[in-house]
């Protein structure tokens, strides 16, 4: 087996540093996701990893000077009774709630990096940490297929479950096709709540992107943040410093739907190649209750995202009805936990599989 070397990145500086370099291995890489971009994990960690027991813990794998992997993880200090537990994690997570996490793995090097890095996780730096949490990571990942392997032949102290699920429509060329997809009803559904809105006034569907985008956050947010009663300042600054840091490059894209000048819904999208993931949503609720106006300006944009030649629209994690009037297929993504023998570790492990009998029990 060739040798491989594995080092620690500790600051967000030093991720800063890496941006060149690991958007340029994310471009070969098995794994692909807005969410593993450099510019989306080192805002997330200059947010949110900067104290608190938090702080940036990246892998990287190398072959002599070239960089095969990247894993970005994140330590955290959590109490459990009398103990601290030193716990691993994926950067990005839980507070901007990203999606498809993984580590990041030059296609074809996969078998070799989870060796690696399992070699490192319990060999070299076995006494640095107490539990590995990765969560929200896709049933699909070639790393973490042999990763698991490993810790079964190892017989380490692990779960894996089944994670959420992320709706999905692949897009045809054209718009007609895709309504004719549709069922009858939701078809129906939207061309006469379209109908009722236009007799409330005039209707205007308005996309923003780059530095106009920028310039919207602040309206779009205030929507956001009537709709869901929260007021949460460090998730606006993490969404105004990625909108900065990505205004040339296009990805961040919000749609607002006015009807007579007044914002009554709004989206915001993540635009990665042919992928346009639908990140979060806001309408005013007051509005019309009648009239489905999220179900109206989803169909508005993935018409307009049809035009542009995205071929995948992505709901994202979750199982709210409305994305299945538009979506046919999914994503399934999965959790994996691996505890450590350390006292506390292997005490919250039995914990755990007590309350999950306990639930299984009272069923």
């Amino acid at each position: 087996m060739p040798e491989f070397r594995v080092e620690v990145v500790d600051s967000v500086d030093g991720i800063r540093t890496m941006r060149e370099a690991w958007n340029s291995l994310l471009g070969i890489a098995g794994a692909k996701s807005v969410f593993l971009t450099c510019d989306w994990l080192c805002t997330w960690a200059q947010t949110y990893a900067t104290g608190g027991g938090c702080s940036p813990h990246v892998l990287t794998v190398w072959s002599d000077k070239d960089l095969l992997a990247i894993a970005p993880w994140v330590m955290r200090q959590e109490k459990f009774g009398p103990f601290r537990l030193r716990s691993l994690a994926f950067l990005g997570t839980p507070e901007t709630s990203s999606d498809y996490l993984d580590v990041i793995v030059r296609a074809g090097k996969e078998k070799d990096v989870a060796a690696a890095i399992y070699r490192h996780l319990f060999e070299t730096a076995r006494s640095c940490w107490d539990r590995l949490q990765f969560v929200d990571v896709p049933c699909d990942s070639t790393f973490f297929l042999w990763f698991l392997n490993l810790l079964e032949e190892g017989g380490r102290h692990y779960d894996s479950s089944v994670g959420s699920f992320c709706p999905v429509a692949f897009l045809p060329e054209n718009r007609d096709s895709f309504f004719r997809e549709l069922t009858v009803t939701g078809r129906q559904q939207f061309n006469r709540h379209s109908k009722l809105l236009s007799q409330r006034g005039k209707v205007e569907h308005v996309r923003t992107t780059g530095n106009a985008a920028v310039e919207t956050l602040g309206s779009f947010m205030d929507l956001y943040s009537r709709r869901w009663a929260i007021s949460d300042d460090r998730f606006q600054s993490f969404l105004k410093a990625y909108t900065d840091c990505v205004a040339e490059e296009g990805i961040v894209r919000i749609d607002l739907l006015k009807v007579d000048s007044l914002v009554i819904a709004g989206l915001l999208h993540l635009r990665s190649g042919d992928t346009e993931s639908m990140y979060l949503m806001a309408i005013d609720r007051d509005f019309e209750p009648g009239i489905s106006i999220g179900n109206i300006i989803v169909g508005i944009c993935i018409g307009r995202a049809i035009e542009e030649g995205v071929k995948t629209y992505d709901f994202l994690k979750g199982m709210e009805p409305y994305k299945f009037r538009w979506a046919r297929n999914g994503k399934r993504l999965m959790d994996v936990r691996v505890h450590s023998r350390a006292p506390g570790s292997f005490l919250y492990f039995t914990w755990q599989t007590i309350k999950s009998l306990g639930k299984v029990v009272l069923r």
